[in-house]
């Protein structure tokens, strides 16, 4: 009688430990289901991210978008990608600025370039021509210079 007890003690640990190892594989497969479907977002975004890359370096030639030459074309990378000086190299034209931020698909604005953006719709724009000695720049920075 103990005998049978035991046996179906042990069948009975048997059956929970079989589930308890299939949950755990359906789990495992679930986790890895989601690190796919990450991974493939993540590949997604690198190649849009370098794609976006490309088209900035090609932009300078893209004069049709633009209006502007190559040479009127100015990198700045961060928070916009360029600006455009339109008109600069001819000087029998007025110039005209563009804050120009090149977007690949379906890309938004960063929080960031939306104020920006609000500020130049709203002429909240400023020229400062700034001029330093730069004996002063030196010492207030405290870099020593030798003759």
């Amino acid at each position: 009688m103990v005998y049978e007890y035991l046996t179906i003690l042990l069948a009975f640990v048997s059956a929970i430990l079989g589930i308890l190892l299939l949950l755990e594989k359906k789990e495992r497969k679930k986790e890895s289901g989601k690190h796919a479907d990450y991974k493939k977002r993540q590949n997604r975004g690198q190649r849009g991210k370098i794609k976006g890359e490309y088209t900035e370096i090609l932009l300078p030639w893209a004069k049709k978008e633009t209006g502007c030459n190559g040479s009127e074309l100015h990198h700045l990378g961060k928070p916009v990608d360029f600006i455009g000086f339109e008109g600069k190299d001819n000087p029998k034209t007025d110039i005209q600025i563009k804050f120009i931020e090149v977007k690949s698909g379906k890309s938004p604005l960063s929080h960031n370039q939306k104020r920006i953006k609000e500020a130049i719709n709203k002429k909240n724009i400023e020229w400062l021509t700034i001029r330093i000695n730069p004996k002063e720049a030196l010492e207030s920075v405290d870099v020593k210079v030798e003759a």
